[in-house]
């Protein structure tokens, strides 16, 4: 099987508990069409794809299918599932220097002119992820103009392969036991939070390399069938 979604997302307020920690309301509520952007659920590219294979292998195979060797090298059967995106978008803040709404929400930047993604970047501890001098802090008592979510710059995506290897042992007619070795993150690829995105952080725009899924893991089963 394989699944690929091209999508876009667009919306001017956030879900509660969304992904990108984003408020149920309006920073300005004369002004519903500033809030306008990129979902903080936008993903444009998501791939999922699976498979399942019986090795031609052992008794009713095509190859090795008699004798004790067929019994050694038949019942074996691989999978894998392979799931890929390229990441939500970053969504930068200003402190709330007014005060406004009781202090509890960070407002945006204004916009410098500058572009704020870079032409090239690599994924260094503490390297620039994004053009920190395309944001400046607003004025007291003013909303800033960039919009919620940056259209040029996505968080790190994701890339996690897990893998099966399972042996059926058949024991009597009626009677068998499978065996199974599972990997989670089966190559141990690392996936890795997003850069620093507040301005007046001395981290803003940068990437640091915080591994945010689990390194590989590998479990065994075995299951009795009568």
């Amino acid at each position: 099987m394989f699944v690929y979604t091209h999508s876009k997302t667009i919306d001017n307020i956030g879900e509660a508990n969304s992904a990108g920690g984003d408020t149920t309301g309006f920073r300005n509520s004369t002004c519903f069409s500033c809030d306008r952007s990129l979902s903080l659920q936008h993903v444009p590219d998501v791939i999922r794809g699976s498979v399942r294979y019986e090795l031609a292998f052992g008794s009713g195979r095509k190859y090795m299918n008699r004798g004790w060797m067929g019994r050694v090298v038949g019942g074996w059967s691989v999978g894998s599932f392979w799931s890929f995106d390229n990441g939500f978008p970053v969504r930068v803040s200003a402190p709330n220097d007014s005060n406004s709404f009781g202090g509890g929400i960070n407002m945006l930047p204004n916009a410098t002119g500058q572009r704020a993604g870079l032409d090239s970047r690599s994924f260094v501890d503490k390297a620039p992820y994004f053009n920190g001098g395309a944001f400046s802090r607003p004025a007291s008592f003013t909303f800033g103009n960039v919009r919620r979510t940056l259209p040029d710059v996505r968080n790190p995506g994701t890339n996690n392969w897990d893998m099966l290897l399972e042996k059926r042992f058949t024991l009597t007619e009626r009677i068998g036991l499978d065996f199974c070795t599972e990997m989670f993150n089966a190559f141990n690829l690392a996936n890795w939070a997003g850069p620093g995105t507040n301005l007046i952080s001395p981290d803003f725009g940068r990437l640091f390399l915080r591994q945010v899924n689990t390194p590989r893991q590998i479990q065994f089963g075995a299951r009795l069938s009568f």
